[in-house]
């Protein structure tokens, strides 16, 4: 990977790229946050753990039986960063309740989790059982696992991938995009406040 990345400047991406009103004022809102944008950029710069992944780990390809959880779905399957089907799987965690928010835009942003179908703490504690696996995973001789900020930051950039994803079929950006943004700079900003005592 390339050490010497240049800075990611503003695009104007009506000249290279036909998307939805969303998926633009998306990309305009992402490029705005420098944090953000910094955040993503240091993930490229920095080498990083790479090994067999699934590829496309969310919950839909997770199976539960009497045997325990099997992963179906496999053609995304390859080697990448070892860090990916973890970000994935905490995003998609993370999603499930974003999702479960019935909030319009003149709802107050402290009222939102109030409003969600799904509570926090169930997506929390399941978050935090399965970083505190992996995080046990870490003291297995032989294993080269990235860091917790790096699977952190990869956490955000599949939130916004995930609105990216569903800006593309809306005209407007709507609240539960914005909210998956939100999160997504918290994390990257926060990371040691939103999964406080997970860290490895």
């Amino acid at each position: 990977m390339p050490k010497d990345l240049a800075p990611i400047d503003p695009i104007p991406i009506e000249e290279w790229i036909d998307a939805s009103d969303a998926a633009r004022e998306l990309i305009t809102i992402v490029q705005d946050r420098r944090r953000l944008c910094d955040a993503y950029q240091s993930l490229l710069r920095t080498d990083e753990p790479r090994g067999f992944l699934h590829g496309d780990l969310k919950l839909d390809n997770v199976l539960l039986g009497k045997d325990g959880p099997r992963l179906i779905d496999w053609e995304l399957s390859g080697y990448g960063p070892t860090n990916y089907d973890l970000a994935s799987i905490v995003a998609a965690l993370l999603d499930t309740w974003v999702r479960s928010i019935r909030a319009s835009p003149n709802t107050n942003l402290t009222d939102w989790a109030a409003m969600a179908g799904v509570p926090l703490s169930v997506v929390s504690t399941t978050i935090r059982v399965l970083l505190t696996a992996y995080a046990g995973s870490l003291k297995r001789p032989g294993l080269d696992l990235p860091t917790f900020e790096r699977v952190v930051g990869s956490v955000s950039g599949c939130l916004v991938l995930r609105a990216w994803t569903s800006a593309g079929f809306e005209n407007e950006l709507g609240v539960i995009n914005r909210l998956r943004l939100l999160i997504a700079e918290a994390l990257v900003e926060r990371p040691n406040a939103v999964f406080a005592d997970l860290a490895w």
